[in-house]
């Protein structure tokens, strides 16, 4: 029996050094700074003139903190690599929304302007972002100087964040015949907020990826790395809840807006290795996703705040479209510890 136990003993040891020699695994904690903005937008569905347009708010992401780390994994060539990042709550810039109510008028494509003007502090509740790397890792150039590697990809990344804006000022501009005048023709706010909630915004993103990473490694100590990326289909659900409006009862708006090949990711890393299991790396990323345009359903806040759900069949705006889009760039600094 003892002879057995010995024999398994080795097979089992000399299993996992087989194992571990081709299974890779990496720890990385990270810390990132973002900045850019969140963009949404109503839109009508029948309108005479070329620009549909009839509101766009735009919210700040400014010097957004955030912390995370990644685990990477691979067998031989393979990997899958793993992500996941949460921001700091803090004061994110400004939001501002404007309206052109004339878009909704016929016979005033002199009055094409901006009628409706506001803008108020924002405040980031959360922003949380997981994502998934899946691909294959192989070399194309080696000497004793220069390695090239090439590692093409397919990924996923589901991400939800929540903007509130609080405070502010808004300039109207009032009626006057057929039209609105421009919101610069109310001198000084029409309205302002002090101390109050005035809309939060809730983001929800689904966005798989195709791309392609380029690596360039100097003296097997610095690597350097190019990425594209761009998803075929991206997903995204928006929740828009207005305080103010409806006197005390608000509006609530759900924005559901997909849309094929309308983002795409470009990254730049850098990386020193400090020996065989430790290495310090920084990477940048600019990201843009480009106008989606989809259903805008609508009830009241009130009503809204006691199931927090939409019945599309009673909701949906026959009138409008909600849109999205952003853009952003993205800094990170982290630690990575080879496990084996």
């Amino acid at each position: 029996m003892k002879k057995i136990f010995s024999v398994l003993f080795v097979v089992f040891q000399f299993s996992f050094f087989a194992f571990s020699h081709d299974f890779h695994l990496s720890v990385e904690p990270l810390v990132g700074l973002k900045n850019g903005q969140v963009d949404e937008y109503v839109f009508l569905k029948k309108c005479d003139y070329s620009d549909d347009k009839l509101s766009e708010l735009n919210w700040d992401v400014k010097n957004e903190f955030y912390l995370g780390g990644k685990i990477e994994t691979g067998y031989k060539k393979l990997f899958a690599d793993f992500k996941f990042t949460a921001a700091i709550p803090k004061s994110s810039g400004q939001m501002d929304d404007s309206d052109w109510l004339n878009v909704e008028k016929s016979g005033t494509e002199a009055y094409q302007y901006k009628t409706n003007y506001s803008i108020s502090d924002n405040f980031l509740k959360y922003d949380f972002l997981f994502g998934v790397d899946l691909g294959y890792d192989f070399d194309i150039f080696k000497n004793e100087i220069l390695k090239i590697r090439l590692r093409p990809l397919i990924a996923f990344n589901y991400e939800k964040f929540y903007f509130n804006a609080r405070n502010g000022s808004a300039w109207y501009g009032s009626y006057s015949g057929n039209h609105y005048l421009p919101y610069e023709s109310a001198t000084t706010p029409t309205y302002s907020f002090s101390g109050k909630s005035v809309i939060d915004y809730i983001r929800q993103s689904y966005t798989p990826w195709f791309g392609m990473n380029s690596y360039f490694t100097f003296k097997d100590k610095i690597d350097v790395g190019l990425g594209f990326r761009i998803s075929p289909y991206t997903y995204v659900e928006s929740i828009d809840i207005h305080y103010l409006n409806n006197g005390e009862d608000g509006s609530a708006y759900l924005d559901a807006t997909p849309g094929y090949f309308k983002t795409i990711k470009c990254s730049a890393e850098a990386s020193y290795r400090i020996n065989s299991r430790n290495s310090i790396n920084f990477s940048a990323n600019w990201v843009c996703m480009n106008i989606l345009r989809g259903d805008d359903y609508e009830q009241t806040y009130k009503s809204y705040k006691k199931t927090k759900k939409f019945d599309p069949a009673k909701t949906k705006n026959s009138t409008v479209d909600g849109g999205a889009a952003e853009h952003y760039f993205d800094f990170s600094l982290s630690y990575k510890f080879k496990i084996f």
